[in-house]
Parts: structure tokens; C-alpha cells; sequence
């Protein structure tokens, strides 16, 4: 069984703090961040696990000619 917390939703959107590092929320009711999921979702049955550039593919197919800018960044 699989379930979140009820005010989990609510908080996702939000930034928050990972160590020392501010990391931004993920709010899914964007159009792209809901292409990210499908995508996730997508690549995670790879036995060999995914990369970002997988990802990036992955988003810019789903979104098609909306998101032919969509790339991944290094940090």
C-alpha cells in the first residue's frame, strides 16, 4: 500500500531547504513539470536506469514542437 501524506500536495510547490542547499517545489500544474512525470514515468522501467539527456529526449517527444528549447543544464 502506497500512500502520502494529506498536505503533501500542497507543500510540493513550495521551496525547501536539502542540507545547506535551497531547492525549488515542484508544482504540478504546470504543463511541463506534468511532461516530466509522464516522463519519469516513462524511462522508469529501464533496467539500466536513465540520464538526464534520456529525460530531456523524452520531455521534448511528449511536448513536441512545444518544448523544442527543453534541454538539460549541468549544475
Amino acid at each position: 500500500m502506497c500512500f502520502i501524506a494529506d498536505d503533501l500536495l500542497e507543500r510540493l510547490p513550495v521551496a525547501a531547504q536539502v542540507g545547506k542547499t535551497k531547492v525549488g517545489g515542484i508544482d504540478l500544474n504546470k504543463p511541463r513539470m506534468q511532461l516530466v512525470v509522464q516522463a519519469v514515468i516513462a524511462l522508469s522501467a529501464s533496467l539500466d536506469g536513465f540520464t538526464t539527456s534520456q529525460l530531456t529526449a523524452k520531455v521534448r517527444a511528449l511536448g513536441q514542437h512545444r518544448l523544442s528549447h527543453y534541454r538539460s543544464c549541468r549544475v
